[in-house]
């Protein structure tokens, strides 16, 4: 996954120019969970590439670099019984002010903005906090959408006014059960596999 949006990003750059659009993203889901995120891959520049056009998309949101997609578990329960033993992943913000992520949306970077999910009205993350957010067909956890992670794809995050704020993307086997694939340190440019996850809570080194 991670390589095919390289290889699509390097497409890209040397067949097209810069165009200031508006940005889209990729949330999947496991492979017996209905698939509700989904969108383009983005690069860590602010850039993305819209596999429709390989336009390279510029679009930053102002929460860029304040609010993260920290860590991922898509390795969990298809069947779970709590919260925490199903796929979810974790918003981390960096900023000395709570934000309201009221009309934000999350979801897959391979089908675009328009099929990713609304984070419920008045979710909230603290000032440097965490948010937990929980996939799974037994409603359990808050907030909760009616999903699976695929084990190998990406977590999209855009704020109200459909730009892009941050994205991850992961290859098979990089988020197995009882691991997560998280940043190290948290809100940092380094992805690793971590033991044990740690949701809601500074990632492990």
């Amino acid at each position: 996954m991670r390589a095919f949006f390289l290889a699509l990003l390097t497409i890209s750059l040397v067949g097209c120019g810069t165009e200031t659009t508006s940005s889209t993203a990729d949330a999947t889901s496991d492979t017996t969970a209905t698939d509700t995120a989904t969108g383009d891959a983005s690069g860590s520049d602010g850039t993305s590439t819209d596999a429709a056009t390989n336009d390279v998309i510029v679009a930053d949101s102002p929460w860029k670099g304040v609010l993260f997609v920290n860590e991922v578990n898509a390795g969990g329960s298809k069947t779970p019984t709590v919260a925490i033993d199903a796929d979810w992943f974790e918003l981390y913000n960096v900023g000395t002010t709570e934000l309201d992520l009221t009309g934000c949306k999350v979801g897959g970077i391979t089908n675009g903005l328009a099929g990713a999910d609304p984070l419920p009205a008045g979710t909230k993350i603290p000032a440097s906090g965490f948010l937990v957010v929980y996939y799974n067909h037994m409603n359990l956890g808050v907030p909760v959408l009616d999903a699976g992670i695929k084990s190998d794809g990406s977590m999209g995050l855009w704020d109200k006014d459909g730009l892009m704020v941050d994205f991850a993307d992961w290859d098979e086997g990089a988020s197995p059960a009882n691991s997560t694939w998280s940043r190290t340190p948290d809100g940092s440019a380094t992805w690793k596999t971590v033991t044990p996850p740690t949701p809601g809570k500074p990632n492990s080194k």
